[in-house]
């Protein structure tokens, strides 16, 4: 059955929000991130998945990618997407690393349509009626990306930007 399908970018106008971290232990961010995910987005381990884990444990330091995806319904049609991306590199020796975190965010909304006619419906719902209410899901998915920053900043110990000054 054919969809309508309309993406935002949480962020937009950048693409991801990106942390950069020099410290000890840091592939130990491997562990934490689907609690913070399923913490702070409340989504259940189910809907949490790992998509790609690599190590190399030929060099040292170590290299490592780990990369997560998550979906958060809101309602029948729309659903948040997030993906967190981590790379790094960490000695054996001193277990000394640097480590980014990437997150994206998304938007999805899809209508199921069988004919031109409901196309047409669903055209004219989204505009006259549900546009609002995508708006206030973009402008809360917004800040459930900064909510994950803030708790991988809190896990990793990095402080705010007005707590430095």
């Amino acid at each position: 059955m054919p969809s309508l399908t309309i993406v935002d970018n949480l962020l937009y106008p950048r693409d991801k929000l990106i942390i950069k971290f020099s410290g000890d232990n840091v592939k130990e961010i491997c562990n934490i991130i689907r609690p913070i995910l399923e913490k702070v987005l409340q989504v259940e381990a189910k809907d949490t998945y790992e998509r790609i884990l690599k190590w190399d444990s030929t060099d040292n330091p170590r290299s490592f990618y780990n990369e997560w995806t998550t979906n958060k319904e809101e309602d029948k049609w729309t659903v948040y997407s997030f993906k967190i991306i981590a790379q790094g590199k960490q000695d054996v020796n001193t277990n000394k690393g640097n480590v980014t975190i990437e997150i994206y965010g998304w938007l999805k909304t899809s209508y199921d349509y069988s004919n031109f006619i409901q196309r047409l419906f669903w055209s004219f719902y989204n505009k006259f009626f549900y546009y609002k209410r995508r708006r206030a899901y973009l402008e809360r998915g917004r800040s459930l990306v900064f909510e994950v920053r803030d708790a991988f900043m809190n896990a990793l110990k990095i402080p705010k930007l007005e707590e430095r000054e």
